[in-house]
Formats: C-alpha cells, structure tokens, sequence
C-alpha cells in the first residue's frame, strides 16, 4: 500500500472512531505503520499513523509472537537507533515517534500480566532509551515544513512510561533522574518547545515509585549547580534551561510530592537569584507567587487583571487569551507560551465564578472558527496551536471542572477533523 493509500484508510479509520475491521489482519498492518513513523509527512506519522498504531497494540489486534518480534525489530539499528547522533537529519522525526511506538509494547506488557517481556528485556529496553536520549543530537522541536521532531520531549515521555513498570530498579531510576539532568544543562541549545516540562513529568513518574530517598532527591537536586559553562554565553544558555526546568518542577511536585517540592524551591530560589543578579540575603517574595519564569509577561498581567475583574472585563481576559493561542508561532517561538500561560489564565478567570458554562462553552467553541492562513504551513501551525492549547487546558480542568473539560475535548476533537478534512482534500487534489 503506497503513502496516499494509507492516509486514505486511516483516515477513514479515524473518522470510524479507530474501530477496526474483525477480520482485518492486525499483525501485517502493524508492519505497514512501522514505516509510516519515520515519514517525513506530519499527517501521516503524527495525526494518524501513531494513533492507529498505539489503537492496534493496546487494543490486543496483535498476536503476542509479532508484538516481540515487531518490538525487537522497532528498537534496532534500522528504526529508533538509526541516524543517532546526527543533526538536522530527518532520521529524527523516525526516532521521535518510534520510541513512542516500541514502549507501546512494553505499556501493553503491563497490561496483560507481564507475558510478552521478562524483566530483564524491560530493563534493556530502558538502557537503549537512554542511550538515545543521551545520544540525540537533533535537538529541533517544531519543524515548519515537516512538522513535530521533538525527540528529546517524546524519549523524556517515555522515560517517565518506563518509571513506571515494577521491573526497573532504584538503580535504574537514578539513572533516569542523572540523564534528565544531564540533558536539561546544556549550554548550547535553548530549550523552546515545553521540553523542560516533558521532563519535569518523567522526573514525577520516578519519584512516584518511592524508591529514591528525600536525601537521594535533594542531592540531586544540589548537583544541578554543578554543571557549569565555559563562557558568558553559554552560561546565560544553561541557566535559562536549568531555570526553566526548575520552574515546572516547582508547578508539578508542589501537589503530588509536598514532601520533596521544598528542595525544588530552594534550589529555583537559589537560581533565580545567581540569574537576575539579587544578593542572598535579599528577599524572593511569596512563594504562592511561583517563580520568575522568562516568558510569563503576558500571562502574569492577565492572570493578575483575573484577580479583580468584573463579568465583562473576565469575558474580554478570555477573548485576549484567544487572541494569544490564536498567533502563527514562528518556529523558534517558546512553546511553554502555549502550554503554560494561557490555561492558567484561563483557570484564574473560572475560579472567579462570574463566567457561565454557557459562556464558557462559546468561547471554547470559537476555536473551530479562527481565520485561515495566508498560507498551507502556517495554517497547519496554527491548528496544531489551537489542539496543543485545548488538550493542555482539558488536562487542567480534569480535577475541579469536569463538565467543561468535557466540551474543550469536543473542540480539539473537532481540530482533529479539520485536519482529517484538509487531508482528505489534498488527497483529492493530488
């Protein structure tokens, strides 16, 4: 089946809800998806060829024998392994979406009573993850023309997936935490497309086991000032990154390990300080106010408007924020703008109680109808935008507002469909 043959049936597969065919053969269509993730084409490898692989494997649509030997095949020198260590190679786009597809077996493992990997295989599988993670040299996140590489943020989900299974070790963890480390120090290469957060979040899958000690953490913590850089430059580079990777690990252990997130902001205080240049014995503020975080202007003015605005002024804070997820981001634009400035916002404006479900339902609703492009890439970009920005802000509504998680869920799925139905018309045209 060539490329356009396969769009055309998982797009009719996505637009059937993924429900696969009984007599479909699922080990043979497995083999076909394989290649598609490494595809050049963003549609294809992202928006479907991933989705109807991770659908095929956990669904059980195929036979144990082929999961291993697909596994064993996935994770060798001619798939995820392949171009290591090069940069600006499109091997890149292959290792970022097959490393999520290998640990789709090892997910899948978990979930059938440990029968397809033995323990030892699950380890091993952590030890080539690393040395991918270490390895990798194509640092790219958004890529105008072909879409998401983002391998660094796609192996850090997968080191926090792998955390989690029972058969890696104390050992193992700490070599999870030491490559993180390792990784978010760099000093030649901002971190600009929600890496540091990724991260932060597999950092959380690590401690959540319980098997690395209060005194272990903090000590990791501490080696962070370590690393240092040769130049002013460069030292400016790895703070930045350091800083920012801090700051999200502030936001996610503050609630799920209270214990251990005092060590995070001692050392952000620390570094924050050493940054921007105040003395130690100066006063950081209130630490309900978070940290200084480099990109948070916008969103800390209309977090702070939120705080005190009337129904009409709440409802133009939502139109503003709109108008923010609604930009064309450039290919160097900061990510965490999408993912971490907007839904707090957001979140600050419904605590206030004044906004109306019915309001809220027509804001969220007005995503679907942004203004097209002036041309094919950028419009792309900012549909990807606008479903990046609607999954981050449901995952946030989860706890507190699970009705209107409910309807943003509905937009991005209906993103989704607009992209099914762009590429059904270029099919068409083609």
């Amino acid at each position: 089946m060539d490329k356009l043959q396969l769009k055309k049936r998982l797009i009719e597969l996505m637009k059937n809800d993924w429900s696969f065919p009984d007599d479909m053969n699922g080990d043979a269509f497995a083999d076909e998806l394989k290649d598609a993730l490494t595809s050049t084409d963003s549609t294809l490898r992202d928006r479907l060829a991933y989705i109807a692989f991770y659908k095929l494997v956990s669904g059980g649509k195929v036979s144990d024998e082929k999961c291993r030997t697909l596994y064993f095949e996935l994770i060798g020198d001619k798939y995820l392994q392949l171009g290591l260590g090069l940069e600006h190679d499109d091997s890149v786009f292959g290792r970022a979406f097959l490393v999520y597809a290998a640990e789709e077996f090892i997910s899948y493992n978990r979930a059938v009573d440990r029968r397809l990997f033995t323990d030892e295989e699950v380890c091993n599988f952590l030890d080539i993850v690393l040395k991918v993670f270490i390895r990798e040299r194509d640092l790219r996140g958004w890529d105008v023309e072909k879409g998401w590489a983002h391998a660094v943020a796609h192996t850090g989900d997968v080191l926090g997936g792998i955390a989690l299974d029972p058969a890696i070790g104390r050992d193992g963890l700490m070599a999870i935490l030491n490559a993180i480390r390792d990784k978010v120090c760099i000093d030649h290469f901002r971190w600009t497309a929600g890496e540091e957060g990724r991260l932060a979040y597999a950092v959380q899958s690590v401690l959540s086991r319980e098997e690395i000690s209060e005194s272990e953490f903090a000590q990791w913590i501490a080696s962070f000032a370590e690393i240092k850089a040769d130049d002013p430059i460069r030292t400016r580079c790895l703070r930045l990154n350091r800083n920012e990777f801090f700051w999200h690990m502030y936001r996610t252990l503050k609630d799920s390990s209270p214990a251990l997130h005092k060590y995070v902001w001692d050392a952000c205080e620390s570094a924050v300080k050493q940054f921007i240049g105040i003395a130690e014995t100066g006063g950081f503020g209130n630490r309900d106010r978070g940290l200084i975080h480099c990109i948070a202007d916008t969103g800390n003015v209309l977090g702070n408007l939120a705080k005190t605005a009337d129904h009409a002024g709440l409802l133009s804070i939502l139109d503003m924020v709109r108008s923010r997820v609604y930009m064309d981001y450039c290919a160097d634009t900061n990510m965490n703008e999408i993912y971490y400035l907007p839904d707090d916002v957001v979140l600050k404006v419904l605590e206030r109680g004044l906004v109306s479900e019915e309001e809220f339902v027509e804001w969220i609703k007005s995503f679907q109808k942004c203004e097209h492009a002036n041309d094919p890439a950028t419009e792309a970009r900012m549909r990807l935008t606008r479903s990046e920005f609607a999954g981050t802000l449901a995952w946030r509504l989860s706890e507190k507002y699970p009705k209107l998680r409910k309807h943003v869920l509905d937009v991005r799925t209906a993103l989704w469909e607009m992209e099914c139905d762009m590429t059904t018309e270029e099919l068409t045209n083609n």
